[in-house]
């Protein structure tokens, strides 16, 4: 068992030459302590008490064995048993101490023995200092060390002179450089940088002066002459002293993405050539009906320019009959319904224009319903040869009525000679 260094009776202060000792012992901005032979603590300071939540009487009940963590008490026994045994004068670890409530602590501790004039061992005069947070920071750095290592994006960092001093497992694979290779050369010596635009070299240049960071387009030539186009975003180091160190870059090849772009762009290109030239109507509008896009031909069917129209309202076209079913139809489109609906539209000239109109519900990347999209023909046409089919089934109609009002007499009559010589021939056989 310990003593406290509030003792009065302690033998090891007690003398006032020690006087000062005591104060920067006690003041000491470190764990301070000593240990007997026997591994019990004998005096602690009050940096350490604190480090370990405990009070200096309660640390002078226990050993170090009692608060050292159970996977560091192994090494911390064979020191302590070597310096004993005479074969170290001293050591230092880091080890992890058992906080009062549970917490592990790391600390770096510095131990030497003290001999008396005839050099017995004493007492262990210990050191102990809190590197709790560095522990943690080294973490820290060494998981975003790892994790950066595995980012599929090539991470590289070059210093003021523009020598590589980060290159990871992503970089390998895009440059085909290994680490140990690009460790050290001139960034410029791996990559053929390149600016798609002119203009963005000032710019990024200014981006990072002002902002320490920059996110564009660039064009890189490998050593293999293998082209990319990347997307690189850059970052400026700084040191603790808020001074430029040098340049992160994390790069991403998009060169497929570019291409597939491309093509794609040139599809919606000759796509929209076709429903901009196509002889069907073609239109696309929000959910409250306005028209955001429409096709030359719907307008010409409306008897509108296209700039005059585009914009307005799908409904400002229809009389209010004809609104009433387009809702009604709408509705059901809405609700998974696959089908057209003939709509007679009013158009600038005032004649009426029929149409066929199939529409279709258009999603966003959420699936939210966001408009529809319609095919529009004209089928005025086929409503012209209805009425002139119309027209001469009520001609045919009117014909026959003329006939079945003047055959009615002309039955009547054949019908009353008939009876008559009935009536005659009758009288005769009687």
């Amino acid at each position: 068992m310990g003593l406290d260094l509030t003792q009065d009776d302690s033998d090891y202060l007690n003398n006032p030459l020690e006087e000062k000792f005591k104060l920067a012992f006690e003041n000491a901005p470190i764990g301070m302590c000593l240990l007997d032979l026997n591994g019990y603590y004998v005096i602690v300071n009050q940096a350490f008490s604190r480090m370990l939540g405990y009070t200096p009487q309660e640390l002078t009940q226990k050993t170090y064995r009692d608060i050292t963590h159970p996977d560091d008490l192994p090494k911390n026994k064979q020191w302590f048993q070597e310096i004993l045994e005479g074969k170290k004068d001293h050591y230092k670890l880091q080890k992890r101490y058992i906080h009062h409530d549970g917490a592990i602590i790391w600390a770096e501790v510095l131990a030497r023995l003290i001999r008396d004039d005839k050099g017995q061992p004493l007492y262990f005069d210990t050191h102990v200092t809190d590197i709790s947070i560095i522990k943690e920071q080294n973490e820290l750095i060494r998981f975003q060390a790892m994790a950066l290592s595995q980012v599929h994006d090539a991470v590289v960092a070059a210093d003021n002179d523009n020598q590589i001093i980060y290159w990871n497992k992503g970089a390998e694979e895009l440059y085909g450089v290994n680490f140990q290779d690009a460790l050290g050369e001139d960034l410029n010596e791996v990559n053929e940088y390149q600016w798609i635009h002119p203009e963005d070299e000032k710019d990024a240049q200014k981006s990072l002066e002002t902002k320490g960071t920059w996110r564009g387009e660039n064009k890189h030539r490998t050593r293999e002459g293998k082209e990319l186009i990347v997307e690189s975003t850059l970052s400026v180091l700084k040191n603790e002293k808020d001074q430029k160190i040098g340049v992160l870059s994390v790069v991403r090849d998009i060169t497929q993405r570019k291409l597939m772009e491309r093509e794609l762009k040139k599809s919606e290109e000759n796509y929209r050539s076709l429903v901009e030239m196509a002889r069907t109507g073609v239109i696309f509008m929000d959910l409250t009906g306005k028209m955001e896009y429409i096709n030359p031909h719907f307008a010409q069917l409306l008897g509108f320019k296209l700039k005059k129209i585009r914009g307005t309202n799908f409904f400002d076209f229809l009389d209010s009959s004809q609104q009433q079913k387009a809702i009604n139809y709408l509705k059901n489109v809405k609700d998974g319904f696959r089908g057209s609906v003939e709509l007679g539209f009013t158009p600038k000239n005032k004649k009426p224009t029929w149409t066929l109109i199939s529409f279709n519900m258009v999603n966003d990347a959420h699936g939210e319903q966001v408009g529809y999209i319609g095919i529009v023909m004209d089928i005025n046409s086929r409503k012209g040869v209805e009425r002139s089919l119309m027209e001469a089934v009520q001609e045919r109609d009117e014909i026959l009525q003329f006939y079945i009002n003047n055959l009615h007499g002309v039955i009547k009559q054949v019908f009353t000679k008939d009876l008559k010589d009935s009536n005659h021939l009758k009288t005769q056989l009687t």
